[in-house]
């Protein structure tokens, strides 16, 4: 019987399975194929191989779906033959198609990677089609899961947070190499080890963590359950959070050390974001404002100063429009009826990338000096008066003895009008 490349096909829904067959006995090898003649529903190509040198020839040639093999061949100990076919087929499934009927082989086969065990005599074709395509795909989706898991193993050792699995007793029983690297351990010694941080339930939570190395580190440990290998475990992931922390630190600082410098400031400054809500306030602020008893920082510029007129608050948009206002003299009318004369000034403050962020306002309550300007110039104004007023000749000279100031009745003295002396001239020399 000619045990050459020869091939039957029974066509039925399409599906095709290309079959090797690695058989000694020729008789076999007829029988099988009136076995495989026989079924309707799927579609076999049934290639033969007399030894393995001969499958070794045709595993180059051609892709095949599937092997079947009686592993007793001649030459061959225990299921040293089936060894032989998963090392010239790795990732093709394997069928043991045999005479023996011994539930002890069977177990065996299926321990050393067979996919099935059939009997060589009894099927009906139906059966044998059916039972080879079930065991395609059986190996095909075998394969995608041990390739699933392998890619799920691939990103826990390629992430950058720690990853470790913990049993029942706390027990180590995975680790990535961030997980090592965190805790500055090598990896063999981490495993198997206690799981030293606290956990009581799933969540996250903020963990100090001294290293082997005695650095201190700050994690923040998310928890949840899963499945291990088929047991329930405890998935710890640890995301380092020490230079945030440190960053976090850094920025409240700075905040505090911004915050005391404008709360001491000398002027009356006050920091606001783009909803004019108080970041920061100078005491001066408080004090210039009558704010003693509220506490504003928060709160809108609009709530504590609920009379600010339109015009203010036009200001205030312009600088958030990146514009800076100044105005050195401006009052402002409080609706109680008090009202102050103030000097104010409204730029735009920027975040590091450069975006407007908010305004800071500079004020100065110039009511005082105001005041004293308006009473010197009463003064003046009233001194005015009296001197045009009085029938004596009044003058007034600066400290070089030139008149910078001469009454009305100069004119009756001198016979000048106050309009023709000349100021730049002493009348009297000294």
């Amino acid at each position: 019987m000619d045990h050459g490349n020869k091939e039957r096909r029974i066509r039925s829904n399409d599906i095709d399975i290309a079959v090797l067959l690695i058989e000694q006995e020729p008789s076999d090898v007829d029988y099988l194929r009136t076995v495989f003649a026989d079924q309707r529903e799927e579609t076999v190509r049934i290639t033969c191989a007399k030894d393995f040198e001969e499958a070794q020839s045709l595993s180059l040639q051609a892709k095949f779906d599937l092997v079947l093999l009686d592993p007793f061949f001649e030459g061959f100990i225990g299921f040293d033959a089936l060894d032989r076919a998963k090392k010239i087929f790795p990732n093709v499934p394997i069928v043991i198609l045999t005479d023996l009927d011994d539930p002890q082989i069977a177990v065996r086969a299926f321990q050393e990677g067979a996919q099935n065990f059939l009997p060589k005599r009894g099927m009906d074709g139906h059966t044998l089609g059916k039972t080879l395509r079930y065991a395609v795909e059986r190996f095909r989706l075998k394969a995608q899961l041990v390739s699933s898991r392998q890619s799920y193993m691939n990103v826990l050792s390629d992430n950058s947070d720690g990853i470790l699995v913990i049993d029942d007793e706390h027990i180590v029983t995975y680790a990535n190499p961030a997980a090592a690297s965190l805790f500055q351990r090598d990896l063999d010694a981490l495993l198997g080890t206690p799981f030293g941080l606290p956990f009581t339930s799933v969540g996250s939570t903020e963990v100090d963590i001294v290293r082997d190395d005695g650095k201190p580190v700050v994690v923040e440990m998310r928890v949840s359950k899963t499945d291990w290998h088929g047991q329930e475990a405890t998935l710890v992931i640890l995301h380092d959070i020490t230079e945030r922390k440190l960053a976090e630190l850094a920025l409240r600082k700075s905040e505090e050390r911004f915050r005391l410098f404008i709360e001491h400031a000398p002027s009356a400054l006050a920091m606001f974001d783009r909803e004019m809500r108080y970041l920061a306030v100078s005491r001066r602020w408080i004090t210039d404002y009558g704010l003693d008893d509220q506490d504003i920082v928060g709160r809108s510029h609009y709530e504590v100063f609920p009379d600010l007129p339109d015009r203010w608050k036009a200001v205030h948009r312009r600088a958030l429009g990146g514009e800076s206002v100044t105005v050195d003299e401006d009052w402002f009318q409080r609706s109680d009826g008090s009202g102050l004369w103030i000097r104010w000034e409204v730029r735009p403050w920027h975040a590091v990338d450069g975006g407007i962020e908010g305004v800071v306002i500079f004020s100065e309550n110039i009511t005082k000096r105001k005041n004293a300007e308006e009473a010197l110039s009463a003064s003046e104004e009233r001194f005015r008066q009296v001197a045009e007023n009085a029938g004596d000749w009044i003058w007034e000279v600066d400290a070089n003895g030139l008149y910078t100031f001469c009454s009305p009745a100069v004119e009756k003295i001198l016979g000048y009008s106050p309009k023709e002396i000349d100021y730049s001239f002493a009348i009297f020399p000294g």
